[in-house]
């Protein structure tokens, strides 16, 4: 009777157990939990941070058919699977908001849930520190990418770089970052047009021998931005130190160019907004010839910077190259053409060579501005030129309603040249002291110099300590 009911119990609880079975849901018996990553989000410390490693979990490897990765943040980091269920993440540059995603698709060989695959991603990145990065060639220094975070990444020429019969890169609103490390960038035409960020320690070699008629490309840009200079622009709040220029640009103009105004420069064609031009020097030696011959409207040269704009600053900086001008109409300025609308100049040296060789006299200093807030100080002329200071069409009404920029502790040496000309007219302006070979290798005769950080005194009279050699 008791052996009966154990059995007829035993078949009840068989029974039980079987609905319940059949109620609950089935399940592969590898689906011991959900497929996911190990690390959904990543942060690096720097760039030369060690890699992290991702596992595929809630999987067994053996049911693993195929891992596909797709890395779309392949700028920042690099991304490679080890076995069948591990990513290795590297960190390559460095950037605080990587917005761009890793997707990882596993294959199963046998369903989980009813699924064949799963799809994971990892969203959260991020690289911190600052990123130093080599550019080796000419097409790398044409694709430099702009970084959206600024001051992240650091472009530096690891070797010369030749640009010739390339053309000139525009990186408007890039933000970038460049330092030469004293490398040349040599070429025969301006290197860069707009640009926007950090630059430093760059030697521009220039090899220009420019005529309209030959290269179409320089037709085009005298047609267009109408500038010529190793850099023609410099965007708002941009930099440019400790930066050189050597060599020659040679411009023969030899057809009509629609009576342009053109603008050349030995470094840099427009300081515009605020931007700084510091501790920078050209070396370069600019040849014009033709202008006279055909549809020119003006000619504006520069042997550093032709136009100093708009609080713009050019200080510590000097021009020790030749500037020949065959035009009877030129705007000539060894350290800048052009200064105007609270346009700043500051402890500038010129020691180089200006001259026309016409009635209009060319400038080793300034050419041309107005204004009692465009500020000329502590600026030294050594050089020669057809005037040393400024040779804009000027008269004692110029000099008494204060339309000259503003001139202190300027001074120049009397046996070069008159201070300010035109034509045979000579005029004495505030701030502008005319000095003897024999004062000026007196450190006492230079007032409002900085002899401690800015100027020291060499065998031929002041110079800059923080220029390039």
């Amino acid at each position: 009777m008791r052996s009966r009911k154990r059995r007829l119990a035993a078949i009840a609880l068989v029974l039980v157990l079987g609905v319940l079975a059949a109620l609950a849901p089935i399940r592969p018996a590898n689906a011991a939990s959900k497929v996911r990553l190990s690390k959904t989000s990543l942060t690096f410390k720097s760039d030369k941070a060690k890699a992290q490693t991702i596992t595929v979990k809630g999987i067994k490897k053996s049911n693993i058919k195929e891992m596909t990765i797709q890395n779309y943040a392949e700028t920042y980091i690099s991304v490679k699977q080890k076995g069948k269920n591990k990513i290795v993440v590297k960190p390559l540059r460095s950037s605080d908001d990587i917005t761009s995603p890793i997707y990882v698709t596993v294959e199963f060989k046998k369903p989980i849930k009813g699924d064949y695959r799963a799809y994971l991603s990892v969203e959260k990145l991020k690289v911190k520190g600052k990123s130093k990065i080599a550019v080796k060639t000419a097409d790398e220094l044409a694709s430099l990418l702009p970084h959206c975070t600024r001051n992240r990444w650091t472009y530096y020429l690891a070797n010369d770089i030749d640009m010739t019969g390339r053309g000139f890169i525009n990186y408007s609103y890039a933000d970038l970052n460049i330092d030469g490390k004293g490398h040349k960038i040599i070429s025969d035409g301006p290197v860069f047009g707009e640009f926007s960020g950090k630059m430093k320690n760059v030697i521009f070699e220039c090899n220009y021998d420019i005529a309209p008629s030959k290269n179409s490309i320089v037709n085009e840009l005298l047609s267009s931005y109408k500038e010529i200079a190793p850099v023609l622009q410099l965007e708002t709040g941009s930099t440019m130190t400790g930066c050189k220029s050597t060599g020659t640009i040679k411009i023969n103009f030899d057809e009509d160019l629609e009576d342009s105004n053109i603008t050349v420069a030995g470094l840099l064609g427009t300081n515009d907004y605020t931007s700084k031009v510091v501790g920078c020097k050209s070396e370069v030696d600019i040849s014009i010839t033709g202008a006279d011959k055909y549809k020119i409207h003006a000619l504006w040269v520069g042997g550093i910077v032709a136009t100093n704009n708009n609080n713009a600053e050019l200080r510590e900086s000097e021009f020790a190259g030749k500037i020949t001008v065959d035009y009877n109409w030129p705007s000539v300025g060894g350290i800048c053409q052009f200064n105007d609308t609270a346009g700043k100049i500051y402890d500038c040296l010129m020691t180089g060579a200006v001259n026309s060789g016409q009635d209009y006299p060319c400038a080793a200093i300034v050419a041309n501005g107005s204004g009692e807030f465009c500020l000329v100080e502590r600026v030294l002329s050594i050089g020669s030129a057809d005037a040393q200071i400024f040779s804009r069409v000027v008269d004692e009404d110029d000099v008494e309603n204060k339309q000259l920029p503003a001139f202190k502790d300027v001074y120049y040496l009397t046996s070069k040249a008159d201070a300010v000309k035109y034509r045979d007219k000579a005029f004495e302006i505030p701030g502008v002291h005319g000095i003897t070979e024999t004062e000026l290798l007196a450190q006492a005769t230079f007032e409002g110099f900085d002899f401690t950080k800015v100027w020291e005194m060499g065998a031929n009279g002041p110079k800059l300590r923080n220029v390039i050699d």
